[in-house]
């Protein structure tokens, strides 16, 4: 960074990992390159009961301190058994299947810092398959819009996510009992509650676009954490689920998000088709959250 070592605040950086030895390989070998000053921050990963070899990757890295969240099965558990070791000044979160640049902490700690913000959401780039699936386009055209979360609906989400400790004190902990979501609802909490969240343009990570299963399984669990977090839980939100989505709006997102490379006739009726199907999902997991209460 340009300011000395010791100027830098501290910051904890927290990934939560579950069953992905090979994500979180990926993810600690990027995180163990970062440009920040090396005595200025912790890495924290937290496994969530895995039962697989996660845990014995994470020990291959000296610089990663391996904690266990083995009471609650979710990543919002496993952040928040993070923050409880966390001695950063500033906390940088990161999901296992993202990879960030070598610069990524240094640009968020920075734009944090010099906007005198408390809490910023970096950007997330994706990658794709050499197919480049409509489902893959799907997934990147519509979650983990960092800029327009921030900008329509004041929220952000932790696959990267910085936010200075005091919020954390402010406002309490993420909510440990949903699956999906959970991140999403702190923030607006946070900035309901006046802590300034802004964009991080430059503090950039990438993360693989979702093919169909994965996708599927993703807007499921969407579905759960609206209906967990207590949020759109009428009838009226399952039944508009069902609903195919508008072809204007639609087009407009995939013109806005998509290269025209990617937008054959063939490609469009693939990714509307896709989108409909993942509607439908997010309606089911809502539905079994409804019914299992």
């Amino acid at each position: 960074m340009t300011q000395n070592q010791s100027e830098s605040p501290f910051v904890s950086v927290i990934v939560p990992v579950y069953n992905a030895p090979e994500d979180i390989r990926n993810c600690l070998g990027s995180l163990v390159e970062q440009t920040y000053p090396d005595k200025r921050w912790e890495l924290l990963v937290v496994d969530n009961d895995s039962t697989d070899r996660t845990p014995e990757v994470v020990k291959e890295y000296d610089e990663a301190k391996l904690l266990r969240e083995l009471e609650i099965q979710g990543s919002y558990a496993a952040r928040n058994k993070g923050m409880k070791n966390a001695d950063g000044e500033i906390i940088a979160f990161i999901d296992s299947d993202c990879t960030p640049e070598p610069d990524w902490l240094e640009q968020g700690v920075k734009g944090l810092s010099c906007k005198s913000a408390d809490l910023g959401g970096g950007k997330v780039r994706f990658t794709y398959s050499s197919t480049h699936s409509a489902a893959e386009m799907y997934d990147s055209m519509v979650n983990m819009q960092i800029e327009q979360n921030i900008k329509e609906r004041s929220v952000a989400k932790t696959a990267n996510l910085f936010v200075r400790k005091e919020v954390f004190e402010a406002i309490g902990m993420f909510p440990s009992g949903v699956k999906s979501g959970g991140d999403v609802a702190w923030t607006k909490k946070a900035t309901d509650e006046g802590h300034q969240l802004i964009y991080l343009e430059s503090a950039i990570v990438s993360h693989p676009a979702r093919s169909f299963r994965p996708l599927l399984r993703k807007q499921c669990r969407v579905g759960k954490g609206k209906y967990d977090s207590g949020t759109n839980s009428g009838i009226q939100y399952f039944l508009r689920q069902l609903l195919p989505p508008k072809p204007t709006t639609f087009r407009a997102t995939l013109n806005e998000k998509l290269s025209a490379e990617h937008l054959s006739r063939k490609s469009v009726v693939e990714i509307y088709f896709v989108g409909w199907v993942c509607k439908i999902a997010t309606a089911t997991g809502w539905l079994f959250s409804n019914i299992r209460s």
